[in-house]
């Protein structure tokens, strides 16, 4: 018996060693694991109206994380109105440390265009590599703009500056501004 069972074991062991197969492998749980994809701008026959594989979000949905309407002051910058935030005291304390950390946020993304000094002389100006003419921010023709149109500019660019509303968060924004509201005052008040 024992003999018999010592024979069954080998066999087995033997058996399960694998041979090349050109059928598929049996598949228990597929979890969408074969789900048939789309190419960009491929034909797609499901939809009749339009043929396009990509579809439009439904109009009013919101991403998960980003629906902000508690605060729209705080998140877009411009009160119920339409109208750009006047002041970030306003909306938040503002303090020694928090323009530090605007001066912080500033000099990591802003200062290579714009310079340490907000005047536009960043090493991509100075490059020949890029085309770029880069705003000062001290320029005359900003003195009448609110800080929330700082902020806006901050999130969603402006000509040649990409937006950095996904990697700056929207406390650091108003901190940056607050920072370039003190450059420009010192631009008024001490260079003069």
């Amino acid at each position: 018996m024992i003999k018999v069972l010592y024979i069954f074991i080998s066999l087995f062991l033997f058996g399960c060693q694998g041979m090349p197969s050109k059928k598929p492998p049996i598949h228990l749980n597929p979890n969408m694991d074969d789900v048939e994809r789309y190419d960009a701008q491929e034909k797609q026959y499901f939809y009749e109206k339009d043929d396009r594989t990509k579809r439009n979000p439904i109009e009013g949905t919101i991403p998960y994380g980003f629906y902000k309407d508690d605060n729209p002051d705080f998140f877009i910058g411009k009160n119920e109105d339409g109208e750009y935030v006047k002041n970030v005291s306003e909306i938040l304390d503002v303090d020694e440390n928090f323009i530090k950390r605007g001066q912080d946020r500033f000099n990591i993304y802003c200062s290579v265009c714009h310079g340490y000094s907000g005047i536009g002389n960043g090493l991509v100006a100075q490059s020949d590599q890029y085309n770029v003419i880069v705003t000062s921010i001290l320029s005359e023709t900003l003195d009448d703009k609110s800080d929330g149109y700082f902020y806006d500019i901050i999130s969603n660019g402006k000509n040649n500056m990409k937006g950095y509303s996904g990697q700056i968060t929207e406390e650091d924004r108003w901190a940056i501004v607050t920072y370039i509201r003190a450059l420009r005052y010192m631009k008024d008040n001490v260079y003069e």
